[in-house]
């Protein structure tokens, strides 16, 4: 949550990145999808608008129409720009939370009559970080992977005691002759 300086305008009002939700995994495609944009909170009134959205519900990557994905950060700059970290292409799988690589930005937003550009050179470009496979896996493995691995323990274990009791079984029926 930002508060928006008087060179923005809408000064003192609370900005607040709308990350969106991942119910569409669950809950199937017939949702309306919330979030994906910025929040504004007039201080005064208490009513709240989303400031910035996406023209259909929903990240971007999802509609294919440019837009946010998933803004998790803002930040108001000295000459009144409101610049949004968007993490870019996500989602939910069996495997867990997984990004979309080199989708993520950076967004400006400023007044008309401003006029200053980003970076008179052009757009900052960061390369990717070299990254192993190793370390794109997910740090929080998924419910259904972990109760699958606690099922193979179980049976283990269940198989395990059914040879212990056929063995006493089987001592017990040879030694009591």
């Amino acid at each position: 949550i930002e508060f928006a300086p008087d060179a923005f305008g809408h000064g003192g009002d609370a900005f607040i990145a709308a990350f969106g939700e991942y119910t569409g995994v669950t809950t199937g495609p017939d949702i309306q999808l919330e979030g994906f944009g910025i929040l504004r909170v007039d201080i005064d009134t208490k009513a709240t608008e989303m400031f910035a959205a996406n023209d259909l519900p929903g990240p971007s990557y999802i509609n294919q129409t440019g837009g946010f994905n998933r803004p998790s950060d803002i930040v108001f700059a000295p000459d009144g720009s409101l610049y949004i970290v968007d993490w870019g292409g996500a989602r939910i799988t069996e495997e867990g939370l997984e990004e979309t690589p080199e989708t993520g930005i950076i967004w400006r937003i400023y007044k008309k009559d401003m006029h200053q550009p980003l970076r008179p050179d052009g757009p900052i470009v960061v390369p990717p970080a070299p990254t192993t496979d190793a370390e794109r896996e997910p740090l929080v493995r998924n419910a259904s992977e972990l109760f699958g691995a606690i099922g193979r323990a179980f049976w283990q274990i269940a198989a395990a005691v059914a040879l212990l009791i056929l063995a006493i079984w089987f001592f017990r029926r040879t030694h009591n002759r």
